[in-house]
């Protein structure tokens, strides 16, 4: 029996309150790296009831690692448009020096959409 996968669509509303924000992402990240086999399974169904801000977030991610490992990406993440305003997936102030480091190490797939996180994110294994 396979081990179960973080599936795109179950990963809960970004919490910045939480202390742990980015342990379902995270995993998400790990799965897809560990089990090129599942990935379509990983991304199949859009993540729904949450915030446009989530949505939007989640489709930057998974249109980075599709375009990363030449992997079709789903018609829910090509659709997703722009945000309005810069998004940060840790709650970094974008403004601070910090931020700006994030702004710089963000793939320009993530950045057009508005959304901005360290690359490294989707080097986890």
């Amino acid at each position: 029996m396979a081990t179960p996968l973080v599936e795109i669509a179950d990963i809960a509303p970004l919490s910045r309150g939480d202390d742990r924000p980015f342990v379902p992402i995270a995993q998400f990240v790990k799965d897809w790296n560990r089990d090129p086999s599942r990935r379509t399974l990983m991304i199949d169904s859009p993540p729904t009831l949450w915030s446009r801000e989530h949505r939007t977030a989640l489709a930057a991610i998974v249109r980075c690692l599709c375009a990363r490992d030449s992997h079709p990406i789903p018609r829910w993440a090509r659709t997703v448009e722009p945000l309005s305003a810069p998004y940060s997936l840790s709650g970094v102030d974008l403004e601070s020096k910090f931020g700006h480091f994030v702004r710089a190490n963000t793939s320009g797939l993530a950045a057009a959409l508005n959304v901005f996180f360290d690359r490294s994110l989707l080097e986890s294994t």
